[in-house]
């Protein structure tokens, strides 16, 4: 009887430590470039460079790729109070081209101007018990979108 007591003491303990690490509470700063370094600064620029723009409930987004970018895999769309927020991932250097993708936002929920709330994942620090879509500590990049004239 001892013994089993332990262990639900130990699997109640688990529980709430795991718990305490899945903060739904994210702090977001916008990038800065007056505090940022000069590879940050530079990185950052190459983002802006990006094109996006909005076809309905699609966001296309192209990206030339020149010199030591990292060919982008994929991007992965994450909504987090009503913002749309862009993460990519590379996978290796290239020698430099157009990459296209088409992100559909329809089903993520968001409100009709989205457009207006579209951000780079600049950098982020978590821990993998991180509840919600974006790491605990995110440095955001605001996104350009351009809409066509109706």
């Amino acid at each position: 009887m001892g013994r089993g007591i332990e262990v639900t003491h130990i699997l109640i303990l688990a529980s709430v430590l795991l718990a305490g690490g899945c903060a739904t509470n994210v702090r977001i700063t916008d990038f800065s470039a007056e505090t940022a370094s000069e590879y940050e600064q530079s990185r950052a620029e190459t983002v802006k460079q990006r094109r996006l723009s909005r076809s309905g409930d699609k966001l296309l987004v192209e990206i030339n790729r020149v010199g030591h970018d990292m060919f982008i895999a994929t991007i992965e769309p994450s909504v987090y109070r009503g913002e749309l927020y862009l993460t990519t991932y590379g996978v290796s250097s290239n020698p430099g081209g157009l990459e296209k993708f088409v992100i559909d936002v329809g089903t993520l929920g968001l409100p009709p101007d989205w457009d207006q709330h579209v951000f780079w994942v600049f950098a982020g620090l978590g821990s993998p018990f991180d509840a919600g879509p974006l790491p605990a500590h995110t440095t955001r990049l605001k996104a350009e979108v351009r809409v066509p004239a109706s």
